[in-house]
């Protein structure tokens, strides 16, 4: 016998991915693909921002279908998965050490797009839903960190005439990228 919180997580997931499939992919995917930059530079597939840019309406549909295709079946085509690696000097001339270079991933753009429209969506379903904490300001937009810092620089001035401690705690994490 299935687990009945298991059983429940199914369903739950199952209407979370039919909600999420109700947009109208080929105006998402026309809207994400005129923001694109229009780079020339390219992941492993070899397909630039620019080259997609310039494609055809009728391949925009096609591309759709194949993002709602693919978010039906939960499926991502492993291609996509793959990232070329260039790493770049973190100095102005010489010879780097490991230490002083930094590393970009490029991925394909097909990709990218569909992370973009996924985002788009996730992120209108947990806000529709209340899902998100108004606290939350990192990696939502229109929420910046010095209305963040301001919120708890008032909260600290509150307590402080209400003679109430604060506490707090701040994590700093030094060189963070170059480690992960």
């Amino acid at each position: 016998m299935s687990d009945p919180y298991e059983v429940q997580i199914d369903i739950e997931y199952l209407q979370l991915m039919n909600k999420l499939a109700l947009f109208n992919e080929n105006v998402e995917a026309k809207k994400h693909i005129s923001r694109l930059k229009p780079k020339r530079s390219y992941g492993f597939d070899a397909v630039s921002n620019y080259m997609i840019k310039i494609i055809p309406p009728g391949y925009i549909n096609c591309l759709a279908n194949c993002f709602n295709t693919w978010l039906k079946e939960y499926r991502y085509p492993d291609v996509w998965k793959l990232a070329k690696i260039i790493t770049l000097n973190k100095l102005k001339a010489g010879v780097p050490r490991c230490d002083q270079t930094r590393p970009i991933s490029l991925l394909a753009t097909h990709s990218k797009l569909f992370e973009k429209i996924m985002l788009e969506r996730i992120r209108l379903c947990a806000e529709t839903n209340s899902l998100v904490p108004i606290e939350q300001s990192g990696f939502r937009p229109g929420c910046l960190l010095p209305t963040r810092v301001l919120s708890i620089y008032q909260d600290v001035k509150n307590n402080i005439t209400a003679n109430i401690p604060t506490l707090a705690i701040y994590v700093d994490y030094q060189k963070a990228y170059d480690k992960v």
